[in-house]
């Protein structure tokens, strides 16, 4: 299936893929080259040296602009509360940790990764402040300057996190993180858990560097965060609200993040992204005249 391309869209587009998927990597690679996509966002897997390092060599023999994604706690990583990965063998759930941001911080070299996207990650229940002096540590130790900070779901399952709102990462930066990757599922999940506006919540981002964006759908009303399809028919998030901003940042890349090892998703929400966001330009300005 080919997609059109367009040297004059007017946004930046991207899509994600775990490290250990090369064939959906190569299959976005082959859009970036035609110009469908401006970047592949990588979430990074750690994984045994000999299998990992063929990885990185096949990823970084094409051309396209890789951002990626650190682990986080499904791959062992919780920054901010390492233990509470593996509360029976602490010392094993630090040295996960620190070997996959050893594997993270060599891929990011060998792609020329821009951006590194981190979670702050999640914490036992009544230890919020324990958390981000946690977090704090975590900085002290891994540092990196690529890191741009992500604002999380406030729970998900069982886990509760930290970082799920504009003031939160601000304090978890403590004026070393820079940038911010801001993730519109996640954002309006936390909304709902707490009865919030989505739209307030998503203005208290105007203040902050954003780096990158991440999108996919939620159902309505929930605050479980499932990487749903924009045009899923149970849908809940405010896309046209979403597609404003995105249209007043257009300098800023938008992840499209499916939880699939198939391309064949990204063939339709390419095309339906386009969609949403021509419809949202038509709206405010009129019939586009080619210029979308």
């Amino acid at each position: 299936m080919i997609l059109s391309t367009d040297n004059h869209r007017p946004y930046l587009i991207g899509c994600g893929v775990r490290s250990d998927d090369l064939e959906t990597f190569k299959g976005l690679a082959a859009l970036a080259e035609q110009g469908v996509i401006d970047h592949i966002q990588v979430l990074v897997v750690p994984e045994p040296e000999p299998r990992f390092r063929s990885r990185v060599e096949t990823m970084a023999a094409y051309d396209a602009l890789c951002i990626l994604h650190a682990p986080h706690h499904l791959q062992g990583v919780n920054p901010c509360f390492p233990s509470a990965i593996d509360p029976e063998n602490p010392w094993h759930a630090r040295k996960s940790l620190e070997s996959a941001l050893i594997q993270t911080f060599q891929m990011a070299d060998e792609l020329s990764s821009p951006m590194i996207v981190l979670h702050a990650g999640h914490y036992p229940k009544g230890m919020r402040e324990e958390a981000f002096s946690g977090f704090s540590d975590f900085l002290d130790r891994y540092f990196d300057p690529r890191y741009i900070l992500e604002n999380l779901p406030e729970v998900f399952r069982d886990l509760i996190f930290i970082g799920t709102s504009a003031p939160d990462l601000v304090r978890l930066s403590n004026g070393k993180i820079k940038g911010y990757c801001l993730d519109f599922p996640h954002l309006y999940c936390t909304s709902n858990y707490w009865g919030l506006s989505f739209e307030r919540e998503l203005m208290k981002f105007e203040t902050l560097p954003v780096s990158l964006h991440h999108l996919s759908n939620s159902r309505k009303s929930s605050f479980r965060d499932e990487h749903l399809p924009l045009d899923h028919p149970d849908g809940g998030i405010d896309l046209n609200l979403v597609m404003g901003w995105i249209s007043h940042h257009r300098g800023i890349q938008t992840s499209l993040e499916y939880k699939y090892d198939d391309i064949g998703i990204y063939y339709s929400q390419i095309r339906e992204f386009n969609r949403l966001f021509k419809r949202y330009h038509e709206t405010m300005n009129g019939p586009d005249n080619g210029q979308c």
